[in-house]
C-alpha cells in the first residue's frame, strides 16, 4: 500500500552516494513516485545520461 493516495502508481527506487562534504562516503536509498511507468522510465534514463560520476545507481522501477 502506498502512502501517496491517488494516481501515483509507480515508484523508482535508487541509491545515491555522497562523494564530498559532510556526508562523504555515505550511501542512502531513496524513492520517487510517478503516475505512470513511462514517466518513471524516462526519469531514470534522464538521470543516467547526466550521471557521469556514478552518484546515482541501482535503479528499480516497480508498481507502487
Amino acid at each position: 500500500m502506498s502512502v501517496y493516495p491517488g494516481s501515483y502508481k509507480y515508484v523508482v527506487e535508487f541509491e545515491k552516494f555522497f562523494s564530498n562534504g559532510n556526508l562523504k562516503g555515505l550511501t542512502i536509498k531513496d524513492r520517487l513516485h510517478f503516475t505512470n511507468e513511462r514517466d518513471a522510465e524516462d526519469w531514470v534514463d534522464a538521470v543516467k545520461k547526466v550521471n557521469r560520476d556514478g552518484r546515482f545507481f541501482n535503479f528499480k522501477v516497480r508498481a507502487a
